[in-house]
């Protein structure tokens, strides 16, 4: 098998899917097709790149190398909580009390 298996790695950002619930509306998370759609395109590329990454990634993916690590992880967190309160308050609304 030497020489026949090639590794590429898939570096994939949140995706809007309903795999986990919730996961189908969090805001800042791609659409599925979209992101189907750029990772094709970018396999489709000659050479295939070793690491295949949707832009919407790039920022996170890059953040340590580039010395922005820090500022990353409290937008991800700082985003994070928002979520989960605006999932709660969608739940409130919904059931009218909290």
């Amino acid at each position: 098998m030497k020489g026949k298996v090639e590794v590429i790695e898939l570096v994939p950002p949140g995706v809007l899917t309903a795999l986990t619930p919730g996961q189908e509306t969090r805001p800042g998370y791609m659409p599925l097709d979209a992101f189907s759609n750029e990772t094709m395109a970018l396999l489709h590329q000659k050479p295939i790149p070793a690491e295949v990454m949707v832009e919407r990634v790039r920022p996170l993916r890059l953040a340590e190398a580039e010395g922005r690590l820090g500022q990353m992880v409290t937008m991800l967190h700082d985003a994070s909580r928002k979520a989960a309160w605006q999932n709660r308050s969608l739940r409130c609304r919904k059931l009218r009390s909290c």
